[in-house]
């Protein structure tokens, strides 16, 4: 399942780039088909990231639909999917265009996975597993047991 559409890509980076990274037939049209396994591939990426803080694809669906970061990032990985089809238009540093938005976006999603950079799309404190004993005030933290304290610094 994609997490962003052909429609959201073309705003990004524009309908006549799309179609000049995607048309192999030369008619000038983004072939629909490229078009659906760069934003599937976009989407498994960014779902791979987020699955360490959103533990549900339902959560994962809502937070893009709410959060334009997110989805700004995973767009930025579809782009750069769609630049690194055609090396003719490498730079002479083999660069080709969109390099970095995806290392970059990436990190986003990593940020945002492990709660150091809070989602607008996280409706209510706690939706990130990761954040549940800074966020949640009815969760008690618990003491784990060292090597130098067997019974954790909470023990008796």
């Amino acid at each position: 399942m994609a997490l962003i559409t052909k429609a959201e890509l073309e705003r990004r980076i524009g309908v006549h780039t799309l179609a000049e990274l995607t048309s192999d037939d030369g008619s000038g049209q983004a072939d629909n088909a490229i078009v659906d396994e760069l934003l599937e591939e976009a989407s498994d990426r960014a779902m791979g990231i987020l699955w360490s803080g959103f533990p549900s694809e339902q959560q994962i669906t809502d937070l893009m639909t709410a959060d334009r970061a997110a989805k700004g990032a995973v767009l930025d990985i579809a782009a750069e999917l769609a630049g690194m089809r055609r090396s003719g238009l490498q730079s002479e540093d083999g660069k080709t265009p969109y390099s970095g938005w995806a290392a970059r976006a990436e990190k986003r999603l990593v940020e945002i996975a492990a709660g150091k950079r809070r989602a607008k799309g996280e409706a209510e404190a706690g939706t990130n597993a990761r954040l549940g004993v800074r966020t949640r005030p009815d969760r008690r933290p618990i003491f784990a047991a060292t090597k130098d304290n067997p019974r954790g610094p909470g023990g008796f």
